[in-house]
């Protein structure tokens, strides 16, 4: 039976972390590793963490002075000693069969990243599910993919898979896979840098329409325009490697064409608004060469 390293890096959650550990005690699969990262948190989520480990053998702790979120991802892999690892957000929570349905999954398919979808609840206690049981459309999307097939679900299949993909959480991935692959040490868009290149190392993916992961969306904090260019920036960086990589073996990139474009526009106008004269006309740059060598062809 695998075993399931859980890394959950925290960061000032107290307020939901009790709720999320509980949950992850109470799953049905029990042959799990639960790895608790406390990102140098200054609330009451260290005292949390301590008297779970107490109760529980299967939950390990350590401490970072306050660095970033990918640091905190980095440290949770470098520790952990399961078969695969899951990543779950300190302020989520799961139903009890999460991790048994990702791992059946995993052992029906043979595969090294098992996904699923999730369920979303807001501030108000709304719940938005994105899953039908009763959705022969739905269920025609569950299977087991190669990179180049699963990479293409991206965008124009279902929101189920979409809103997934880029996502560190509600997965279970090989161990294995993070030999050369690291979060980068930074808060901004970390997933958008790293999954990408862990479905590529992947042989095969698999994905299950199960909606029984909880997403709990936080009232967004107020953004000033240097925080929206740099967020902007990560994600426009983010996707040019990964397009660039794709090209490079030989992976169709164009389904995320786009895209691209989207984050050279938001990019340009973020750039602007921060006073980053340098990149608001690279972006400008760009957006002329595709639209007047896009109208030679």
């Amino acid at each position: 039976m695998n075993k399931i390293s859980i890394i959950v890096p925290i960061e000032n959650n107290a307020d939901y972390l009790a709720d999320c550990i509980h949950s992850l005690i109470q799953q049905s699969y029990q042959n799990l590793e639960i790895i608790l990262v406390n990102n140098g948190s200054t609330d009451g989520s260290l005292e949390i963490m301590n008297q779970a480990a107490e109760q529980d053998k299967r939950i390990r702790t350590v401490t970072q002075p306050h660095a970033n979120l990918g640091s905190a991802k980095n440290l949770g892999v470098a520790m952990a000693t399961g078969d695969f690892i899951c990543f779950v957000h300190p302020t989520d929570y799961l139903g009890d069969d999460n991790i048994k349905n990702l791992v059946d999954s995993q052992e029906k398919y043979q595969s090294d990243i098992a996904c699923s979808t999730y369920f979303r609840i807001d501030n108000n206690g709304t719940y938005y599910f994105y899953t039908n049981d009763d959705d022969p459309a739905q269920q025609a999307l569950v299977g087991v993919f190669s990179p180049q097939e699963w990479i293409h679900r991206e965008v124009g299949v279902s929101a189920n898979i979409s809103d997934l993909f880029m996502q560190d959480f509600n997965k279970i991935i090989r161990r294995e896979l993070f030999q050369n692959v690291v979060f980068p040490a930074t808060d901004d868009c970390t997933d958008n840098y790293t999954i990408w290149k862990l479905y590529l190392l992947a042989d095969r993916i698999s994905y299950i329409n199960a909606g029984d992961y909880c997403y709990r969306m936080l009232p967004a904090e107020e953004q000033d325009a240097q925080k929206k260019f740099h967020i902007s920036l990560a994600m426009n960086k983010s996707l040019e490697e990964r397009m660039a990589i794709y090209n490079l073996i030989d992976f169709d990139s164009s389904f995320l064409n786009d895209t691209y474009i989207d984050s050279l526009v938001q990019l340009r106008d973020n750039a602007l608004a921060a006073g980053n004269y340098h990149y608001y006309k690279d972006c400008c740059f760009k957006l002329d060469m595709i639209k007047k060598y896009s109208a030679e062809q």
